[in-house]
């Protein structure tokens, strides 16, 4: 076992905070912060974000099958139509938050969110069970997707958002929305 120097908790009280309690000050995370960038000054990373909003009128108890929801579209000067367009990634991406709501809160059964991604011809369905409005969660249900465990999109594939309620879910028909925000890492 090797000898530690001697430390004055008088004089070095984050030294010995981490020494004998393994806990590091703000200023040791400071310094520690400002050595890891000036090691790695290469790659510096900026993380932008677009929200998709969508939205269904009378979702019923659908067992497994989707509500596919709709974006809002002009359809004059002055009135918005809903359409079923999927949202193409202009750019690879990753799915970092979703917010499920319901205008009325859930008294029976459950709905989640679900995107269906198209890549390249192939048709994937994603279901966030963590997004779901249920018993606890009545009627906004919100998650945040850790950056390196978020689902990955490539540039040109298409998203589309839907739900999936079951068969006993109340009050039907209810207005429910989606909104899903995408993150693009840009370096510097």
């Amino acid at each position: 076992m090797s000898a530690q120097p001697l430390i004055d908790p008088a004089r070095q009280p984050d030294d010995a905070l981490e020494r004998t309690l393994g806990v590091k000050s703000g200023g040791q995370l400071s310094r520690e912060t400002d050595r890891v960038r000036k090691a790695d000054r290469s790659r510096l990373i900026v993380i932008s974000t677009d929200p998709i909003d969508w939205y269904r009128a009378n979702v019923g108890g659908s067992g497994d099958a989707a509500y596919g929801m709709r974006l809002g579209t002009p359809s004059s000067d002055s009135a918005w139509a809903m359409t079923n367009i999927p949202w193409p990634a202009p750019g690879p991406c990753r799915v970092l938050r979703l917010h499920l709501w319901s205008a009325e809160a859930r008294t029976a059964g459950t709905a989640t969110a679900r995107l269906r991604v198209i890549e390249g011809g192939v048709t994937t369905d994603y279901t966030f069970s963590d997004c779901q409005l249920n018993a606890t969660t009545t009627q906004i249900a919100t998650i945040r997707i850790p950056w390196l465990q978020a689902l990955r999109v490539a540039k040109g594939a298409t998203i589309e958002g839907r739900i999936v309620t079951a068969g006993t879910f109340a009050p039907a028909p209810a207005d429910m929305a989606l909104i899903v925000v995408v993150g693009y890492e840009d370096e510097l």
